[in-house]
């Protein structure tokens, strides 16, 4: 008898869709899962003309009330995105305080022990629970069974990897979001039972280190982990190997050497598969939903650094940079070409990234291939000709971030947005000089002082001269500015600066090799030609023809 109870705990019940709202709440998920003994956050949708501050009235379908709050729950304080999405601060406002943007409604339920089964009645609607195993007994069972096998909370990933302080930088937003922390800790502890006393209701959340101030909010954090624990539990009582590939795909990373380790884990349908796995029937199904969850994952990616910067000693040909990340477990060869025959090869251990060199012969694009999987990367491979008025350098672009990287997407996401658009124009000044006029967009009520733009000027990887420029100025990073003192001029809208190539930028068969990244009052990084890994200072160059200013039109 008590291996079919426990059967049926490990299955959990799987309750139907829930009813058509009839009151002035309505949850916004397709289901809603309640763990034994937990509080429980529903995010809901309040029904035009339903007042906030009207109490709610909660009962269980046996008919006992239970304590349920309304909150709003906010996110402030985001900084600017980054590799991932910021994590902000978050809290719960009661109705009666002031709300920030961009919130969400909830409900707050405190159900007692002996509720399981059960649905609950709030404002005349029934709000069905899919009631999940208890943590505690789930949990225990597991750890029986771990005696003599792999431990289910085993790190995902080696310990050489978590030692990466860019790793943890990257990963800190997911620390700081409730909706996120899972991740977080299933990356640095397997996402392992905490060993606290049990606290009923909200009492005693704040009090464990990493715990969020706000109890609601960790309540939050805690539900979709312990969720996510409970699912992981059940794949790994089902097949230990799948459920420890499957971990280690929810928190992917990819080395770049040097210590620098990054995450690369989809975001697209993690939260789909986390319902999906809750509500499978049994073990087939969910064994099922993993493996294609994993088989849709990408497994290459690959980005051009830098377009045609240097020259190949041999040929006398431009030269590429393009990276290229084996995002699968497996090492395979990977290689790089821009027409030439005999490309470079290079072996690549599974979740690492390498760059290579692809010599430009006669194409207008590069081949990257990471093993079967290959991308066509469209090159800037003509310089382009600095013919009166000049040259524009233009559009900038916003750093990349982890989604549209994995996505080999240098354009989705990577425009600014109507008035913080950059431009940069080389052009003769009215004395012969070559010269950078600078312009920077920025909203009338932005703070410019935190803004710079940094020109690099020479090959990618070993610079000539590195300008900082500022609307206050501008200061040599590397080498030295020109002769010319550098004019700046804010006016509302934009910022203005006029800045005179340093000797030797242009060399003698008149091209010019720049790069350009802007950084805007609120913290956010662009760049041209090409976009930049956020842990990276350098961007790629553009090759400018400053001869074709003398040429006959």
């Amino acid at each position: 008898m008590r291996a079919v109870f426990i059967l049926i705990l490990l299955l959990g019940v799987v309750a139907p869709a829930p009813a058509k709202p009839t009151g002035g709440v309505a949850p916004t998920a397709p289901h809603i899962d309640a763990v034994i003994g937990r509080p429980l956050v529903v995010p809901v949708s309040l029904a035009p003309g339903r007042d906030p501050g009207e109490p709610l009235r909660a009962r269980l379908e046996d008919g006992r009330f239970v304590d349920a709050t309304l909150v709003w729950i906010e996110r402030t304080g985001a900084e600017a995105p980054g590799w991932l999405v910021s994590g902000g601060e978050w809290r719960a406002r009661t109705p009666d305080q002031d709300r920030a943007p961009g919130g969400f409604w909830s409900v707050v339920l405190l159900l007692p022990r002996d509720a399981i089964g059960q649905g609950v009645w709030i404002d005349r609607a029934l709000f069905e629970l899919h009631w999940l195993d208890d943590p505690e007994g789930l949990l225990h069972d597991v750890a029986e069974q771990s005696r003599s096998a792999e431990r289910p909370w085993t790190h995902p990933i080696d310990e050489e990897r978590l030692a990466s302080p860019t790793l943890r930088e990257l990963a800190e937003p997911c620390r700081l979001d409730p909706t996120r922390r899972w991740r977080y800790r299933l990356l640095y502890d397997g996402l392992e039972p905490p060993n606290e006393p049990y606290f009923p209701g909200l009492e005693g959340l704040t009090e464990a280190p990493g715990s969020f101030g706000d109890p609601v909010v960790e309540a939050l954090a805690r539900q979709t982990e312990t969720r996510w624990r409970i699912a992981l539990a059940r794949l790994w009582l089902d097949d230990p190997v799948l459920a420890d590939d499957l971990k280690r795909s929810l928190v992917a990373t990819a080395d770049f050497g040097d210590g620098v380790v990054v995450p690369a884990w989809a975001s697209d349908g993690v939260e789909r598969l986390l319902d999906d796995l809750l509500t499978a029937p049994d073990e087939r199904r969910r064994t099922a939903l993993a493996r294609n969850f994993l088989d849709a994952q990408p497994h290459a990616t690959a980005w051009v650094c830098d377009d045609r910067s240097r020259t190949d000693g041999r040929t006398g040909k431009p030269v590429a940079s393009v990276g290229v990340a084996n995002l699968a477990p497996i090492a395979t060869l990977a290689w790089g070409s821009a027409g030439s025959p005999t490309p470079e090869l290079s072996p690549l251990s599974g979740g690492s990234a390498v760059v290579l060199s692809a010599i430009i012969d006669g194409s207008d694009s590069a081949i990257a291939n990471a093993g079967e999987v290959g991308f066509t990367l469209p090159l800037f491979a003509r310089p382009i000709p600095a013919s009166p008025p000049g040259a524009l350098a233009a559009p900038f672009r916003h750093d990349w971030t982890m989604g549209t990287w994995l996505d080999a997407n240098e354009r989705r996401g990577s425009l600014p947005p109507p008035g913080w658009e950059t431009g940069v124009l080389v052009t003769h000044d009215d004395e012969g000089r070559w010269v950078a006029l600078i312009e920077c967009a920025a909203p009338e009520d932005a703070d410019t002082t935190g803004e710079s733009v940094r020109l690099w000027f020479g090959p990618y990887g070993s610079p000539s001269a590195v300008l900082r420029v500022t609307p206050d100025g501008v200061v040599a990073e590397r080498g030295v500015p020109g002769d010319a003192e550098p004019q700046t001029h804010v006016e509302p809208g934009r910022w203005l600066a006029r800045v005179l190539l340093p000797p030797g930028a242009v060399a003698g068969d008149g091209t010019l090799l720049l790069g350009v990244t802007r950084t805007d009052a609120l913290g956010r990084r662009w760049g041209w030609p090409r976009r930049v890994l956020p842990w990276l200072d350098e961007p790629g160059r553009g090759a400018i023809d400053c001869s074709a200013w003398d040429r006959e039109p």
